[in-house]
């Protein structure tokens, strides 16, 4: 990959951070039931940064061919293992070495990722 383009796909990721930013800052959200003007305003200059998850998954992309291209596939997986699978594990074991004792001592269920995710997509069983 050329310098130019290096350079280009740095300043590409500043922006789409910083418009990951601005969408996760938004505040509207915990208003319920505020319907006022800047609730609003608020929600409409946020979604103008929706761009962001798709151009961080364009360049991505490109940089995962690019690097498959050069380096050849079980390189990659070799990067790809030490870089996510293994980082992944051990936050599991970490989690699991805070969570146990939780459950075992005092008798209460510790959350799981899917109670966590149940409000927010507004899963209720039955």
């Amino acid at each position: 990959m050329t310098e130019y383009l290096s350079n280009k796909f740095r300043w590409l990721s500043l922006v789409a951070t910083w418009a990951v930013v601005c969408i996760h800052s938004r505040t509207d959200r915990w208003a319920v039931g505020v319907e006022d003007y800047a609730t609003k305003v608020e929600a409409s200059i946020a979604d103008l940064f929706h761009f962001a998850v798709p151009l961080f998954f364009v360049i991505s992309g490109y940089m995962f061919v690019n690097s498959f291209k050069k380096h050849g596939w079980l390189l990659l997986l070799k990067r790809k293992v030490r870089s996510l699978y293994i980082p992944m594990v051990l936050w599991c074991i970490v989690c699991l070495a805070l969570c146990l004792p939780i459950k075992i001592y005092s008798g209460k269920d510790v959350p799981t990722i899917f109670d966590v995710i149940k409000p927010i997509f507004m899963i209720f069983p039955g």
